[in-house]
C-alpha cells in the first residue's frame, strides 16, 4: 500500500489487518525509478496492491504545488503499473485512488458518465487515471473516485466545525453546489469489499447514496451541532483567500455510487445526518 501514512491509508490498514491481512508498507523511495527492481520484487506475490498516494491538494496553487500534486500521482502509479507488470507473480488486483473531482460541475454522475471536466482537479484526476489504465490486463482494475472523505481524526471535517461552534457557521456561495460526501468507515469498508469481489472492475465512486448540496451540508451540520447557520460566505471572498482552489468549495457535482449499490454494498451511513452524528457525538 501506498499512502499508509495518510488519512484513509491508517484507517485502512487497521481495517485490513482486523480482516486478516497482512498489509506491506511501499515508501517514497521505493517508488524511484533506481528502486524499480526492489519494488517489484516487493510487490511480487502480493495479492493486491492499494495506491493511495499522492500530495495534498489543500495548498496553494501555486505552479510549483501543481507540478507536485501531479507528479506525486503519475509518478507513483507509473512506478507501479511498471512493477506489477514486471512482477514474477502479479497481483489478483490494483485498486488506484482518484477523485470525483474529475466530473464536470453541476451534473449529476454515475460511473457511465463519459465526460470530464475543465478544470486543475479534472486535469489531475484524469493524468492519475490514464496511468492506472496502463496496468496489465491479467490484472483487474478498479479505481476508486473518491468524494469528500468525513472522519473525526481528519479529512474535511476537522476543519469545518470550528466556525459552526463559534456561532459563525455559513453556506458557501448559492449553496447549491453538490457536496458528495463519504464517511470514513464507508469508504474504508468499500474498498475491503472491492478486494473481495472478483465482479467489481473500473471506475468505482466512492460516495454515499444520498444527494447533497453545500446548503444542505451546512444546514445538517448545524442541527447535529445544535448551532445556528446564518451567514452566507460569498464566492469572490474565497477566491481572495484561496485562489484558484477557491473551486473546490464554491463548485461541485452530485455523484451517486451505482457500482457499488448494484453490486451489494452496504453503507453503514448512508444517510448524511445518522454519518454527523456518528463523527461528532459517537452515536452509532
Amino acid at each position: 500500500m501506498t499512502g499508509y501514512s495518510g488519512f484513509i491509508g491508517t484507517k485502512l490498514e487497521k481495517l485490513l489487518i482486523r480482516k486478516g491481512n497482512e498489509v506491506v508498507h511501499i515508501n517514497r523511495i521505493l517508488l524511484k525509478k533506481e528502486k524499480e527492481s526492489e519494488l517489484t520484487g516487493l510487490i511480487s506475490g502480493c495479492d493486491a496492491v492499494i495506491n493511495l498516494a499522492g500530495a495534498t491538494i489543500n495548498q496553494r496553487w501555486t505552479k510549483a504545488n501543481k507540478k507536485e500534486i501531479i507528479d506525486s500521482r503519475i509518478e507513483t502509479t507509473r512506478q507501479l503499473v511498471n512493477a506489477i507488470d514486471k512482477s514474477t507473480k502479479r497481483p489478483r488486483i490494483f485498486i488506484s485512488a482518484s477523485a470525483v473531482g474529475i466530473y464536470p460541475f453541476d451534473v449529476v454522475a454515475d460511473e457511465s458518465y463519459p465526460h470530464h471536466g475543465h478544470n486543475f482537479l479534472s486535469f489531475v484526476c484524469s493524468k492519475w487515471e490514464e496511468e492506472a489504465q496502463k496496468t496489465n490486463k491479467g490484472v483487474r482494475l478498479a479505481i476508486v473516485r473518491f468524494g469528500v472523505v468525513l472522519g473525526r481524526e481528519g479529512g474535511a471535517l476537522p476543519q469545518m466545525t470550528p466556525p459552526f461552534r463559534y456561532y459563525l457557521g455559513a453556506r458557501i456561495g448559492s449553496g447549491k453546489q453538490g457536496f458528495p460526501w463519504i464517511h470514513i468507515a464507508d469508504a474504508t469498508n468499500a474498498i475491503h469489499y472491492i478486494l473481495q469481489s472478483p465482479h467489481i472492475s473500473g471506475i468505482v465512486n466512492i460516495t454515499a447514496p444520498e444527494p447533497t448540496t453545500n446548503a444542505q451540508f451546512t444546514n445538517t451540520l448545524a442541527e447535529v451541532l445544535r448551532k445556528p447557520a446564518l451567514f452566507v460566505i460569498p464566492r469572490f471572498v474565497l477566491k481572495l483567500l484561496l485562489g484558484e482552489r477557491e473551486i473546490m468549495i464554491t463548485r461541485g457535482q452530485q455523484v451517486t455510487p451505482a457500482k457499488l449499490t448494484e453490486n451489494g454494498f452496504l453503507f453503514r451511513f448512508p444517510r448524511l445526518k445518522d454519518a454527523l452524528q456518528n463523527l461528532i457525538t459517537g452515536r452509532p
